[in-house]
Formats: C-alpha cells, sequence, structure tokens
C-alpha cells in the first residue's frame, strides 16, 4: 500500500519560487554610475522554453546584457554560467523591454538567474537573482487524468506535455470502506520528454457496486521516490433503490433549482471535500471546503448540470455521508 501524499496540481504544474527586485552590484572597475536603470526581471515557462524578461527604466552607453544560470544540486547549486547575451539599445531614457529563451534548463530543478549589464567601457553591474522551477511533469490540459465508467469496467488514460526524471506512472484503486489500495496498471514513462505523451486505455473491471472507487495515479521518480500525482472518483451505482447512503446529512430544499444547502454530519475534521456523481456513476463536481470544525452546512449550486438524480459523497477525515440530490430545471 502506497503511503498518501499531497496532491500535485497537474494543470502546467508551474512555480517562481523568488522574485527579487534587482539591486545593481557594481564590478569590473570604480564605475559609479550603472550603464542601465534595471527596473525589472522576471521568468515564465511556456512551449517548452523558460523565457527571461527584463526592462530598464533608462541606459547610459550600455552595450550588451549577459544571460546567466546556475541549476540547484543535492547541497547546493551549480556556479552560474552565461547562457547568452543580448545587444542593448545603448543610450535611452524611456523604458526599455528585453527577453532570452532559454531552452536548456534542467526540469524538476531550481534554476537560478541573473543579468549582467556591460558597459561600452567594459565595466559592468549585475542584478540580483530570480529563481524557477519547472515540475517534473506538466499534464496535456485536454487529456488528463480522467477515469471513466462504461458499463461494468472503467477506462483510465491521461497525455503529458512534459516529463523529466520520471521512471513510470502506476495507478492504483481504492474502494469505499475497503483499507487495501491496488496497483491496477504500471506503465514505463517517457522519462524525459518535451513532446506529448498519451497513456492510455487502461481497464479496471473489478468494481464493486455501489461503492466510491477511489483512483490514484503515481509517478516513480528517476531515483525511487513516489509522488502522488491526481486523485478522481467513480461511483459504480447498480440501482437507485441499492444506493447505500446515510440519514447523517441532508440536502434542503431537495429537489432544488439553482441553490441548495447541505446539513454537514458531525465529528468533521478541518476539510471537507464534497464530489457529486450522475446516474452513471461518473464525477461531475467537485468542491473543497475549509475549516469544517466551525461549519454545520456548506452551500452547492446546479451549475452546469441538468435535471436528474444525483449522489453526493461528503468526507473529512475518517468521517464520510452519502446522500441523493434531484435537480429539477
Amino acid at each position: 500500500m502506497i503511503e498518501n501524499q499531497d496532491k500535485v496540481e497537474m494543470k502546467y504544474i508551474i512555480r517562481i519560487l523568488l522574485l527579487i527586485i534587482p539591486v545593481l552590484v557594481f564590478a569590473g572597475g570604480p564605475k559609479k554610475i550603472s550603464p542601465a536603470e534595471l527596473k525589472s526581471i522576471s521568468a515564465e515557462f511556456e512551449n517548452d522554453i523558460i523565457t527571461i524578461d527584463w526592462k530598464t527604466a533608462s541606459e547610459v552607453n550600455t552595450d550588451k546584457f549577459f544571460v546567466f544560470r546556475a541549476v540547484e544540486t543535492e547541497r547546493s547549486r551549480t556556479e552560474f554560467e552565461k547562457i547568452g547575451e543580448v545587444e542593448a539599445a545603448g543610450s535611452s531614457i524611456s523604458e526599455k523591454h528585453y527577453s532570452f529563451e532559454d531552452n536548456g534548463f534542467t526540469g524538476g530543478k531550481i534554476n537560478f538567474y541573473k543579468i549582467r549589464i556591460i558597459d561600452k567601457d567594459g565595466s559592468y553591474a549585475e542584478s540580483s537573482e530570480i529563481a524557477y522551477q519547472i515540475d517534473n511533469i506538466i499534464f496535456d490540459p485536454g487529456y488528463k487524468f480522467t477515469p471513466v465508467l462504461e458499463g461494468n469496467r472503467v477506462n483510465i488514460s491521461w497525455a503529458t506535455e512534459y516529463e523529466t526524471a520520471i521512471d513510470s506512472f502506476l495507478v492504483t484503486r481504492k474502494i469505499e470502506n475497503y483499507s487495501e489500495e491496488k496497483i491496477i496498471a504500471k506503465v514505463k514513462a517517457k522519462g524525459n520528454s518535451a513532446e506529448s505523451e498519451f497513456y492510455g486505455n487502461y481497464v479496471d473491471e473489478h468494481l464493486a457496486a455501489n461503492k466510491i472507487h477511489d483512483y490514484r495515479l503515481y509517478a516513480i521518480m528517476d531515483k525511487g521516490q513516489v509522488r502522488l500525482l491526481e486523485i478522481e472518483s467513480i461511483n459504480y451505482i447498480t440501482s437507485v433503490s441499492d444506493f447505500d447512503y446515510d440519514l447523517s446529512s441532508y440536502v434542503y430544499p431537495n429537489p432544488f433549482t439553482s441553490n441548495a444547502i447541505i446539513k454537514l454530519p458531525s465529528g468533521l475534521a478541518n476539510d471537507i471535500t464534497f464530489q457529486m456523481f450522475d446516474i452513471s456513476g461518473n464525477l461531475v463536481k467537485k468542491v473543497n471546503f475549509s475549516d469544517a470544525e466551525s461549519r454545520t452546512e456548506i452551500g452547492i449550486d446546479s451549475y452546469g448540470l441538468g435535471s436528474g438524480i444525483y449522489y453526493y459523497l461528503i468526507s473529512s477525515g475518517s468521517v464520510s455521508s452519502k446522500g441523493i440530490i434531484t435537480i429539477l430545471k
């Protein structure tokens, strides 16, 4: 059984870890005035490239800009190395915008950047550093990890746009009221790729009637670490009359048209997850609520849903409650 870990959100998982307004450090001689007044420096990831952007408020005899990069290591980081240069405007009293594209960054590691401003006389000043990290995996927005209930089986597939240092993927299933988490698929990953890769269709035919099935997608890294990437649920309902709901929570009004209130059961932990399933058992709505201990009820709406019968599951820590909702529009 794999230990639960914090879910990693897979929709362009990109983090700017540090962004400091540049402070110029003088070097290369007794220069009293910087060759350029650096206004800002930032980084952005798109189309498999990190773009470094910077702006100057003014320039005096500025010759060029050098772009430097260092990479996180287990104990520290590498030395800064020059990865490119950009010609400067020279002299200007108006704002100028510059950029440099880095396609040699290291995914899954923190990449540090700084700009060196070169004067025509050879002296220079440097910006402070910014740090940027691309996660080991970026999902294709059109093919996120998606279990789909079709009859009496679940089809599972997903696609990635970017991978680095990933050995394989693991798909597991845990059925409501059963403690065991079973592996249903182990898939060799592309490993290191900046191209789209589709994984699927993996089939689970071992379903339990009228139970919630949680499907988890893990990434096994090159060094053996296991990361939980996604959790999605399927409610395998064989008939409404057999649905095992309880009275610890209830909905009012029910049926409803636009909005309703769910009275919560007691004994909830700090966070609540509300899931709503259609009559086929497919997840149609999922909402997370915080501060559960201070809540006695939550509000829900029917936005994006049609008329019909739906099932809901409220879970918080070891406490859960199920029920039926009817929407009339």
